[in-house]
């Protein structure tokens, strides 16, 4: 087991029993489920900064339209 400090112990052993699995397996879980959500979260913060760097590259929605149509009707 991984160890936490003892004032974490009890409430993970109280959910791990509350959701009827061991306690390994629930901080197992919960870690994965943590490690997804950072990540995510740091894709989300690099796409953000990506945005706000080209925001002159940005179509608006007419320009993205007028541009579709272009291209359809051009085939």
């Amino acid at each position: 087991m991984i160890a936490v400090p003892q004032y974490l112990e009890q409430p993970f052993q109280e959910i791990a029993e509350m959701e009827h699995k061991p306690v390994d397996k629930f901080l197992e879980q919960t870690l994965v489920e943590f490690i997804d959500d950072y990540h995510d979260a740091r894709l989300a913060e690099q796409a953000i900064k990506e945005v706000h760097n080209c925001e002159d590259n940005v179509l608006s929605l007419t320009d993205a339209r007028k541009l579709y149509d272009e291209l359809v009707s051009s085939n």
